[in-house]
């Protein structure tokens, strides 16, 4: 039984480390099922695995989300989920490789910024390069004129202006302090080795994933591996997400 248990962790463990999420879920999901074993060695390497999972999903979340912003020249929302997947903790080596390529996304838009300091006709298109997934605006970008360059820059321009006014204040906490905000708001007591992390930000509030630590003494994974709220800073309210309607309530 323990030897079939380690075979539904390696393939897990496998998947994982090729960053293939989607193939990694049905492993996950029949691994964190099997209770075919008590041995503690494995519930705890089980649980270690699983906790790495969640946080290279949110990792992914936020990479995937820079780039398809920066593919459609959405700096300020770009650089905003670097910024939350650097704060990401590298548990697991595929979340480390992500933050390196990010760098490069990030550098792209602070040089583009510069640049735009300077001169008011710089090409766009720098930028854009740096994302594979915007291999299509990159070459409208490159083919367009110089005056449908500068009518980007003042797109570009106007969407970060119109991001920052749009924030409230307390977009400038940090996320430590959003997080404890939070905390405090939900009237919930959380064990100390629960994980948070901000999964989404608008204008009105932030949600959250918080991500529990596998129960040790269960012969079976727990059946609630994370919970998602949202948290209004202006009106101290918190809802949770539901997870049979996905409502918040």
């Amino acid at each position: 039984k323990l030897a079939l248990g380690l075979k539904y962790y390696q393939e897990a463990e496998e998947a994982l480390d090729n960053n293939q999420l989607s193939l990694a879920k049905g492993y996950f999901d029949t691994l964190s099922s099997y209770d075919g074993t008590t041995d503690a060695s494995f519930i705890a390497a089980r649980q270690k695995l699983v906790k790495q999972y969640q946080a290279v999903k949110l990792a992914n979340g936020y990479y995937n989300a820079a780039r398809d912003e920066l593919s459609i020249h959405d700096l300020a929302t770009a650089k905003a989920n670097i910024d939350k997947l650097d704060d990401v903790q590298a548990t697991h080596p595929v979340i480390k490789k992500l933050q390196k390529k990010a760098l490069a996304m990030k550098q792209a838009i602070m040089n583009y910024e510069a640049s735009q300091s300077t001169s008011s006709g710089s090409d766009s298109s720098t930028v854009v390069s740096s994302s594979s997934a915007a291999s299509a605006s990159d070459s409208r970008t490159s083919s367009s004129s110089t005056s449908s360059t500068s009518a980007d820059s003042s797109t570009m321009t106007s969407s970060s202006n119109s991001s920052t006014s749009a924030s409230s204040s307390s977009s400038e906490l940090t996320t430590s302090a959003i997080i404890k905000q939070f905390q405090d708001a939900s009237g919930v007591t959380f064990t100390s080795d629960t994980e948070f992390n901000i999964t989404k930000e608008t204008s009105a509030y932030y949600q959250i994933t918080a991500i529990y630590a596998t129960n040790e003494s269960s012969s079976s994974a727990s059946k609630t591996v994370t919970d998602t709220y949202r948290y209004y800073p202006d009106s101290g309210s918190v809802t949770k997400e539901n997870s049979a309607t996905g409502s918040f309530e």
